[in-house]
C-alpha cells in the first residue's frame, strides 16, 4: 500500500517533484561586517498558530541594527502550498 500525499490546508495535495534548482552561496563573515551599511528587508514565514511573530521579528531587527545593518521594511506573508501558488501563476 502506498503511502499518503502530504496535503496542503487545502486538502490539495504537494507536488513531490518541484525543484528549485541549485542553491546560491553567499561569502560567509561576521555579521557586523555583511550587515553594516546595508539596507535589510525582513520577511517571516510563520505558523497562524504563532501569535509572537511580532516580537520575533522586533529580535532580529535589533539584531540587524546592532550589527550596523538598517531594517527597510517586514513582511510576514500569509502561508500558502505550492500548489496555490502555481495555482496564482497559471
Amino acid at each position: 500500500m502506498d503511502a499518503p500525499q502530504p496535503r496542503c490546508a487545502t486538502g490539495t495535495a504537494f507536488s513531490q517533484g518541484w525543484h528549485h534548482g541549485p542553491v546560491r552561496q553567499y561569502p560567509v563573515g561576521s555579521p557586523a561586517s555583511v550587515l553594516a551599511g546595508n539596507t535589510v528587508a525582513l520577511v517571516g514565514l510563520f505558523s497562524a498558530k504563532d501569535k509572537q511573530f511580532a516580537a520575533t521579528l522586533d529580535a532580529v531587527a535589533a539584531s540587524v541594527e546592532a550589527h550596523g545593518g538598517r531594517v527597510v521594511s517586514r513582511h510576514v506573508p500569509r502561508r500558502v502550498c505550492d500548489v496555490d501558488v502555481v495555482n496564482l501563476l497559471a
